[in-house]
């Protein structure tokens, strides 16, 4: 094809597609002008010489000479059944604040709607089957509430006069990109865009000045646009499960951010400009390609949950001493060693994981983490224990399994070492020839308890899957509970939430 065809309604106004995605035949001009003018595709018929109508197959006319080719429209099917949809008369339309529309079976709207609702604040489309929606969508001006999740849409409406709108739900939807106009959107403060196909937002995205919350889990996207560190008042920000490997530099500009989830992409570094996410409590970087930390991290003196697991770290970051942090992930690693000076500053620390990498030893410094009360050191290849593991005087749980363990330090095998200790884990945590030898040594109940079990190999039964939020907390099911499963008479011993505070997890001796 030579120079690009021209389409033209009957009102003589034209309409403007991308002609890199004609194939040269009317059926992909016709795909994109119904996506340009937001209606049906069976709505929309092309006419060349004032009465022929183009059929899908043929080839788009050459339109050199002045020749356009005419789009017309067919009237819609659903003009005059809007009091029907909302379930009032055409005199109240202009009253209306609230509809709800919600799991109907909607497959399309009528093409007034957004004209006949000038006063709608709250619009609920929720789990239908709409592709699209009206043209007209863009004048409901007084709109500040949008739920759209759950249905087939794989465009948006032009949000250049919707300046009122404060909350968008568009998750599970079919979306590739987004309008430029959403810049326009000065009053957004909440956008979830959740399952979706979205590879990049655009430069305009910056512009939302007054989003404080924004979920694009599960996208497709490759990187952020520059302007995103415009985004002055967001707080919780969710881009896990996407394919990003860079974070643009501005990203340090959204210091009011308290909670952010990069978890599950494809980032190798992350910009110095990190640092200066002050107000940051949460950082989930889980499954990752990280090797090293910024040396900014440091700086993040409110982060108190830190989730580095499933990355390729080999050594500990130097920059992690901060005395804010409660919980630090960094399980599932290549760590070797931990330097002595790594811990020195962690006392706030309550739970620590480093679960599956591969250490053969701890430093002295575990013990000045006097407020741990949680630590994973299962599946590592640790030989020994640190002595000053008895200074951990509110340790409550101790996950050892997996590992070499030959002996453990005199201070924590007194009957009154770790007081605080509930639940012990050592199944392959001490070799087999050397556990009756250990055992003559170790006085501690519980893990004295958990080794001869290991010895005597006692059957142990996951009872799992109740909820805390639903049947109370562990320990008082755990008060309450005694079991009996298929023949094996027992005990609930423990339970307790998981790494997350999900889930119970309780654990039945079987008797012999």
């Amino acid at each position: 094809m030579g120079e690009p065809p021209t389409f033209c309604l009957l009102s003589g106004e034209s309409v403007s597609i991308d002609p890199r995605l004609l194939d040269g035949r009317v059926a992909s001009a016709r795909s994109q002008l119904a996506a340009a003018l937001q209606l049906p595709l069976n709505r929309l018929d092309l006419v060349v010489d004032e009465q022929v109508v183009l059929k899908d197959d043929d080839p788009i006319p050459d339109t050199l000479g002045g020749k356009v080719i005419q789009v017309c429209i067919q009237p819609d099917p659903l003009q005059g059944t809007l009091p029907d949809l909302l379930g009032c008369a055409w005199s109240e339309l202009e009253i209306l604040k609230e509809v709800d529309l919600q799991e109907t079976g909607l497959e399309v709207l009528p093409d007034v709607f957004g004209e006949k609702l000038p006063r709608l604040r709250t619009l609920r489309l929720s789990q239908n089957r709409l592709q699209l929606l009206p043209r007209s969508f863009g004048e409901l001006r007084k709109l500040q509430a949008l739920q759209a999740e759950g249905n087939l849409l794989s465009q948006l409406p032009d949000f250049s006069r919707m300046s009122s709108l404060m909350d968008l739900q568009l998750e599970e939807n079919q979306l590739e990109a987004l309008p430029e106009s959403i810049g326009s959107l000065s009053a957004l403060q909440r956008l979830s865009l959740d399952f979706n196909r979205l590879r990049k937002l655009p430069e305009a995205f910056g512009q939302l000045r007054s989003l404080q919350k924004l979920r694009l889990v599960h996208n497709e996207l490759e990187r952020l646009p520059q302007s995103f560190g415009g985004l002055i008042a967001l707080k919780d920000l969710w881009l896990t499960g996407n394919q990003l490997q860079t974070l643009p530099d501005t990203f340090g500009g959204l210091t009011k951010l308290q909670q952010l989830r990069l978890g599950r992409n494809r980032l190798r570094e992350l910009p110095e400009s990190f640092g200066q996410l002050c107000s940051l409590k949460l950082l989930a970087l889980e499954e990752n390609h990280l090797e090293t930390l910024p040396s900014s991290v440091q700086q993040l003196t409110s982060l108190q949950v830190l989730n580095l697991d499933g990355n390729h770290f080999e050594e500990f970051p130097d920059c992690l001493g901060i005395k804010s942090l409660q919980k630090l992930w960094i399980g599932q690693n290549a760590l070797w060693k931990l330097p002595e000076h790594c811990l020195y500053r962690m006392h706030a620390l309550k739970e620590l994981s480093l679960k599956s990498n591969k250490l053969r030893e701890l430093p002295q410094s575990l013990g000045l983490l006097c407020s741990l009360e949680v630590l994973y050191l299962q599946d590592n290849e640790l030989e020994g224990l640190p002595a000053s593991l008895e200074e951990l005087k509110q340790l409550r749980m101790l996950w050892l399994e997996d590992n070499r363990l030959s002996s453990l330090p005199w201070t924590c095998t007194q009957p009154t070492s770790l007081p605080a200790l509930q639940l012990v884990k050592l199944q392959k945590a001490v070799p087999y020839d050397a556990a009756p030898r250990l055992l003559e040594t170790l006085e501690q109940p519980l893990l004295r308890r958990a080794l001869q079990m290991e010895i005597d190999q006692v059957p142990v039964l996951r009872l799992g899957g109740a909820s805390p939020s639903r049947r109370g907390t562990g320990g008082g099911l755990c008060g309450c509970l005694r079991a009996r499963i298929s023949g094996l008479r027992g005990e609930v011993m423990y339970g307790a939430t998981d790494v997350h505070g999900t889930f119970c997890t309780f654990l039945f001796f079987a008797s012999q």
